[in-house]
Formats: structure tokens, sequence, C-alpha cells
């Protein structure tokens, strides 16, 4: 008799203990966080997507002019004239998110004399937004001049870092080969430099 009276005791307990658990969690408020995730199972990337919109990077707009500071190394076959340390200048502006165009003026310190290589280019980019950096490619010509002058070619590609809370400063490296009607002129220049866009 004892034992029986124990027994349903504790089913007693349990069915009020459980009934209680379920209203305090039913009744419970729950988060914004909470309330989000239950109305979309990918809460966490639209947490994600939030902070992404906090600080979008729009340095890649259309219209804008870019303005870099380069440093560069050079090297080809002809090493007593061609290969050296040098910088210059370059502008760009692009039409769309994807297509521009540039000129660059370029000064290097061959091992006779100083080089002289001014070009001018068109731009292929792929923006990725979410990473604020420009992956690209560029082709163009352009004139070399030392004393005698060569009418040049060139291909190239690089990566465009932008810094979108820096009012879109940037830095970026490329590299691109150069070639002229004769075979020992061509050269190949490795370059990084300062950008800022306005």
């Amino acid at each position: 008799m004892k034992k029986s009276i124990l027994v349903l005791v504790a089913v007693v307990f349990s069915s009020g203990f459980a009934s209680t658990l379920r209203a305090g969690y039913y009744d419970a408020p729950m988060s914004s966080y909470a309330v989000q995730t239950a109305k979309n199972p990918m809460g966490s990337r639209i947490a994600l997507s939030g902070i992404a919109q906090d600080n979008p990077c729009n340095c890649f707009d259309p219209g804008a002019w870019n303005f870099d500071v380069i440093g560069a190394r050079t090297w080809g076959q002809d090493t007593e004239r061609l290969d050296g340390w040098g910088g210059g200048i370059q502008a760009t502006t692009f039409y769309n998110e994807i297509f521009g165009v540039g000129t660059r003026a370029l000064w290097w310190d061959g091992e006779l004399n100083v080089q002289h290589d001014y070009s001018a280019s068109a731009y292929l980019r792929y923006p990725v937004p979410d990473l604020c950096i420009a992956p690209y490619f560029y082709g163009g010509g352009g004139l070399r001049t030392n004393g005698s002058t060569f009418g040049t070619g060139h291909l190239g590609a690089g990566i465009d870092i932008r810094l979108s809370r820096m009012e879109c400063v940037g830095i970026f490296i490329d590299y691109r080969h150069t070639w002229t009607a004769q075979n020992e002129e061509n050269y190949n220049q490795l370059s990084v430099g300062l950008r800022l866009s306005y």
C-alpha cells in the first residue's frame, strides 16, 4: 500500500514538474537573435551580413580617379641596361566596376643609364566587395627611351587592395611583361604602389 502511494506521488510530481518546465520554456521571452534565427535558419549569415552592411566597401565605384605612387623592380635579357630599381606615378579611372583605362610613367636606373618608360593601358577587374579587393588584368602600349626610343606593348595582372575605413586608400601589386620589336629589349616589371582615390 505504502509503495503504491509513493509511486502515485512520484508520477504526480514528475508530471507537474514537466508541465512547469514546458510553461516556462514557452512563456519566456525570446531574444531578438533567437527570434531572428527561428524565422530564418540562416540567422548567423544575417548577422554577418549586417556587420558587412555597417562597413560597406564602395571603393570600386565607377567614375573615381586613382592616383598612385609606384616602386618597381625591372629585369630583362640585356642586364646592363634593363636591370634596376625605380619608381613612378600612375593614374587610372573606371567607366564601370569592370572596365577602365590608365597611364603610367616609370623611371629606373639601369647599369648604364636611366630608363624612361611611358605607357597607357586598358584594365579589366573583378571587384570582391566582401574582401574589398579587386584582381585585375591589363594590357596596352607605350614608349621606352634611354637615348634611343622603342615602341612597346605589354600585358600584366595584379591585385588592388583597399581600406574602406581609410577613405579607400589602397595598395596594389602587379606584374607586367613588356616587349619591343627587338627581343633583347624585352623586360619584366614587378611593381608595388600606394593608391589614393578621389
